[in-house]
């Protein structure tokens, strides 16, 4: 069963409804789900190619470090440019760790809010569970399965955020 930080289900999960695990932006069903999905968006005045340039740009305080993994084609690529620069200590926020958070859904309600197919399928997953299953313990649900699921959650939220919109519109 899925447990949130306090070992209580999750608010946002129906056990009646499932999961949608996701993780491949190849995956023809749930890979506009994936943070490295080609999903343009504005944010600080900047166009986006995806959520992961942004947020890899963002743990650096150099602009110069941040315009470059901003304007690299493929989020693949800019995740490498953003791992050699952070092995560098190069201009790493000192406040990451508090603020990665925030930037993330900042990040991940702009995808959804300009990019209407995006978000339509967003709600399309109904209530279901959605699970990052990457490897990364805060991002995903981590090797043991034990994660935060941080990309999961904020993905429901949303989700739960636009489906009440939707009904006070009707």
């Amino acid at each position: 069963m899925i447990r949130n930080e306090e070992q209580e289900i999750h608010p946002l999960f129906n056990p009646d409804s499932g999961k949608i695990s996701f993780f491949d932006i190849k995956d023809q069903t749930t890979g506009f789900l994936s943070n490295y999905f080609p999903s343009p968006f504005t944010l600080d005045k900047k166009v986006w190619p995806s959520v992961a340039h942004f947020f890899m740009a963002q743990k650096f305080t150099n602009p110069i470090h941040q315009e470059h993994i901003r304007t690299t084609p493929k989020a693949t690529l800019a995740k490498s440019i953003a791992k050699k620069l952070e092995s560098n200590h190069s201009n790493i926020r000192t406040e990451w760790i508090q603020i990665r958070e925030s930037l993330l859904q900042d990040a991940m309600a702009a995808k959804y809010d300009q990019n209407s197919e995006l978000r339509k399928l967003l709600l399309e997953t109904g209530d279901k569970y959605l699970e990052f299953t990457s490897k990364d313990p805060w991002e995903g649900i981590g090797g043991d399965g034990k994660g935060k699921n941080i990309i999961g959650l904020i993905s429901m939220e949303l989700r739960s955020k636009w489906n009440d919109f939707e009904k006070k519109r009707k």
